[in-house]
């Protein structure tokens, strides 16, 4: 299990956290469920790493608790910096769907970026 600190000489957690913060350009916005969300907090709010990442629960930026829709937060915080997606595994979890029909999300492992698409990518689907 990805927090489980018992298992010795286990560094999943940590390795993830640096593969992560690698990867944000400065003043990025990283949506992510619990179990990422809460190894990326430790690492800022404890380790004191990547202050300027701003982290936000999926639920957090969800109006609609049930469906996860994200697009009206991606909408009005695309012009505040990069936004990641921790995350796809959960599909419905994070609703790319609903996101994809106005963003690109682009893999940057281990996070995915989300892009705006250009008027010719829409009509192109």
């Amino acid at each position: 299990y990805f927090l489980n600190p018992s298992k010795y000489g286990y560094r999943g957690p940590q390795e993830y956290a640096r593969a992560v913060f690698r990867q944000l350009e400065p003043n990025a916005i990283i949506i992510a469920d619990y179990t990422p969300a809460a190894v990326l907090e430790y690492y800022q709010k404890v380790l004191g790493k990547r202050p300027d990442v701003k982290l936000v629960y999926v639920q957090d930026a969800s109006r609609a608790q049930q469906e996860y829709d994200l697009k009206p937060y991606v909408d009005e915080n695309y012009a505040r910096g990069p936004i990641y997606l921790a995350d796809l595994a959960g599909r419905n979890y994070y609703n790319v769907d609903k996101l994809k029909k106005e963003y690109k999300i682009i893999p940057r492992k281990p996070v995915y970026k989300i892009v705006k698409r250009v008027p010719a990518e829409k009509e192109k689907g």
